[in-house]
């Protein structure tokens, strides 16, 4: 909205939240099958995981069963930004672009990178 010349005060005062959603496959229990941690099949981005989390990498091959795509359905990985005092004056101020996603980290934010990242390595879908 700043790029169409809205007021940061006007926005910060309007705003109460954001939701962004992406959907992503969910693994085929047919056709799905676990891959080893060293597999060259494994992302470089997704074998650097965070903290201590227990990883179940799948890989899929397709079949009858999901119509050759390895998903048997689609799941909905959601961001969701909820509007507090503080980000209400990062927006005000506008210097929305860092310092905005720093203060919806520390908010409890959850990215939809990271969301993502955490359905893979719960083995509910894939990373590419």
């Amino acid at each position: 909205m700043l790029q169409y010349g809205v007021n940061p005060n006007a926005i910060s005062q309007a705003l109460l939240g954001d939701i962004n959603q992406r959907l992503v496959g969910r693994i085929c229990s047919a056709c799905g099958d676990r891959v080893s941690w060293q597999s060259p099949d494994v992302d470089e981005h997704v074998a650097h995981r965070p903290g201590d989390q227990s990883v179940e990498l799948w890989k899929t091959t397709g079949c009858d069963a999901c119509y050759g795509s390895g998903f048997s359905k689609m799941t909905c990985v959601p961001e969701i930004l909820t509007i507090n005092r503080l980000l209400k004056e990062v927006i005000a101020s506008g210097s929305i672009s860092v310092s905005l996603e720093d203060a919806a980290k520390h908010n409890g934010m959850l990215c939809m990178a990271e969301e993502l990242a955490a359905r893979v390595y719960r083995g509910e879908t894939t990373p590419h």
